[in-house]
């Protein structure tokens, strides 16, 4: 894009936006009541204010802002450079200047930085708070939480936490018969468990806290632990006492709850 103030002579000043506030600058005129064009360039952008009797009656930039607009924009650039234009011939005024023109430019800055303050320490308290996510869930699966609680567990098949997104963040796999050994789940049993998850997922658009699935050889228990995290709880129908189940796992939500508050 071409500069279409370039043809105007230089009148002089010239200075580099970060060492010289063009805010700044433009307040001295306003306060000398002078008139000036003022050119501001920052690489393939550029931009002109014209100031007449210290009053500021004309902005443009390249981007096709006017007026207010094109002022705003203007005042609120962190670099680039502003020079004095010798421009005889004066553009038609787009800005009325009643004399807080400055005022509203420096509030309107004040409550930018606010802003961008607020979201700074937002995005810096969530990364705070997904880091002490990540300890808490580590400790949960390092203190084995739920391999404890399904230890000896007759007929417990799987067991595990999982946010409501449906991303498992700790689980334990049992035998049914031998607690020596572990159970495999083969592709159909893994099919189950994300269905029995998507299943929970609609039915909390409800009010409820906890359901059971059955399908030929178990029963899926899925029950809420907080807002975020649910639990899932697999165990064979063969020889299984669903009461006892349930009354285990009301042992069992307090344990996990205490690593998954954060």
């Amino acid at each position: 894009m071409n500069n279409e103030f370039s043809d105007f002579k230089d009148n002089g000043f010239s200075a580099i936006i970060d060492r010289i506030s063009l805010f700044d600058y433009i307040q001295l005129i306003k306060m000398t009541q002078k008139d000036k064009t003022i050119e501001i360039s920052q690489k393939n952008y550029y931009g002109l204010i014209e100031v007449i009797n210290g009053k500021i009656t004309y902005a443009e930039t390249s981007t096709k802002k006017l007026g207010m607009d094109a002022f705003f924009e203007l005042m609120l650039l962190n670099y680039g450079n502003f020079r004095e234009l010798n421009k005889k011939e004066k553009y038609i005024s787009n800005i009325k200047d009643n004399g807080n023109i400055l005022l509203q430019v420096a509030e309107y800055m004040d409550k930018l930085k606010a802003s961008e303050s607020k979201a700074d320490k937002i995005i810096k308290d969530k990364s705070i708070e997904e880091e002490i996510a990540k300890k808490l869930i580590k400790d949960l699966n390092e203190d084995k939480v739920l391999l404890d609680w399904g230890k000896d567990r007759k007929g417990l098949l799987y067991t595990s936490v999982i946010e409501t997104s449906g991303r498992t963040v700790s689980e334990a796999y049992f035998h049914e018969e031998d607690s020596e050994k572990i159970f495999l789940p083969n592709l159909s049993f893994s099919a189950l468990l994300k269905d029995s998850i998507k299943m929970f997922n609609i039915s909390k658009l409800g009010s409820f806290e906890e359901f059971i699935l059955e399908s030929s050889s178990h029963y899926i228990l899925m029950k809420v632990i907080n807002h975020d995290f649910f639990l899932q709880i697999v165990i064979s129908k063969k020889d299984n006492n669903i009461g006892l189940l349930k009354l285990g796992i009301k042992k069992l939500i307090p344990k996990v709850k205490r690593y998954l508050v954060f």
